[in-house]
């Protein structure tokens, strides 16, 4: 249900069929593996994860990751991905909203994902110190479209303007 767009100039009788296929690959690849919607994403895994059980985790989704704690940080936890059984219980998953799921969500009490997720960067490993579900819906999108942009620059096209569902990156230069 994710709508993209990219817009480029290009040489006369450029085939952007393969651009396509790239953008449509990398869009494949982050849906895969960071979904709340899909059971086996990679995101679900660790979310399913024991606690104190390493989970080894592409490239993409440790990158995320690390992004999302160190803006959890940054902002005292106004940020936090460890709210993924609210994002579950309002229905923005895989499963359909349920009043009871809600009420547990607000009333539970929370640790910041910055404090109970750990990562072992080098490694690929990601592991919880205490139960939680992380939802990366608030930053996923925007890594997805910073990666279109690395694809149409390899493509040889670096002015663009990119969107994911409204995440934008504009590039250009004389």
């Amino acid at each position: 249900g994710t709508r993209w767009t990219a817009l480029f100039h290009s040489e006369p009788g450029f085939d952007p069929a393969p651009l396509k296929r790239a953008i449509q690959s990398v869009l494949d690849e982050v849906d895969s593996q960071m979904s709340t919607w899909k059971p086996g994403s990679d995101l679900n895994r660790l979310n399913a994860s024991p606690v104190d059980q390493w989970i080894k985790l592409p490239d993409r989704v440790m990158q995320v990751l690390e992004a999302a704690l160190f803006i959890g940080r940054a902002t005292n936890g106004a940020f936090d991905i460890g709210i993924g059984d609210a994002v579950q219980a309002w229905g923005f998953g895989a499963i359909e909203a349920d009043p009871q799921k809600i009420a547990d969500a607000r009333s539970g009490q929370r640790k910041p994902a910055h404090s109970i997720l750990q990562l072992d960067a080098k490694s690929g490993l990601a592991r919880k110190r205490e139960p939680a579900t992380f939802a990366l819906k608030g930053i996923a999108k925007g890594a997805g479209v910073v990666w279109l942009a690395e694809v149409l620059r390899g493509h040889g096209e670096g002015c663009a303007a990119l969107s994911v569902d409204g995440e934008l990156v504009a590039r250009g230069g004389p």
